[in-house]
């Protein structure tokens, strides 16, 4: 009968040494929070904020406006800040590029500048 214990901690050190892990531990607790925030809380707020402008009937120069375009650029400040001094990954965990923060920020800028124009219609 195999020993299992050998076999599981060996199994245990190569998850250790995996790229996954060193990235994990690499980025921290800061990578983790840029992440949450330009994956999903930016974007949440981006949508709070787009609605709230049109709940106030999509008035130019309100306080929700600056928010929400201050708001967009710090999401893509934030996701530049992620992939140059975080260690930020792709979807598919390679290694992003500064080719991967230009396609989001130009797919961010897009689609949240044609939800700023159409709720402020």
């Amino acid at each position: 009968m195999p020993n299992l214990s050998n076999s599981y901690k060996s199994t245990i050190e190569a998850s250790d040494n995996s790229s996954a892990a060193k990235q994990a531990k690499k980025t921290g607790l800061a990578g983790v929070l840029a992440r949450i925030y330009w994956m999903m809380a930016g974007q949440a707020i981006l949508a709070v904020l787009a609605l709230n402008i049109r709940k106030d009937g999509g008035e130019f120069g309100t306080l929700s406006d600056i928010a929400f375009l201050a708001n967009l650029a710090g999401l893509v400040a934030v996701r530049y800040l992620d992939i140059t001094r975080l260690g930020g990954q792709t979807t598919q965990g390679d290694p992003a590029t500064l080719s991967d923060w230009r396609r989001f920020s130009i797919a961010a800028v897009a689609v949240w500048a044609v939800v700023f124009v159409v709720v402020h219609l």
